[in-house]
């Protein structure tokens, strides 16, 4: 389980809402994993749901983390990220 590990890292000064250098956040990466734990932890530290990934991933591009949700089938994090408001950019239509 990341959930421990996550929570130690975000304990010791961790910015929630990093990015790398495609735009991504832990969030998005939670999500990508299936690991709603982490996802629900993020969220309740502050993680931002309106985060987009930048054009340096084309096929990604605009993806949130609510994109990123329904593409995996994740239906439990796909509640939890329309619970905190999260917009669907390119999965949606």
């Amino acid at each position: 389980n990341a959930r421990p590990v996550a929570a130690d890292l975000l304990s010791h000064g961790a910015e929630v809402d990093a990015k790398t250098s495609v735009g991504s956040t832990s969030l998005h990466s939670s999500v990508w994993g299936n690991s709603h734990a982490v996802a629900e932890l993020l969220i309740g530290r502050g993680a931002s749901v309106h985060v987009k990934i930048n054009s340096n991933l084309p096929d990604f591009e605009g993806w949130t983390p609510l994109d990123l949700a329904i593409s995996n089938k994740a239906s439990q994090t796909e509640a939890l990220l329309r619970r905190h408001g999260a917009p669907c950019n390119k999965k949606c239509s």
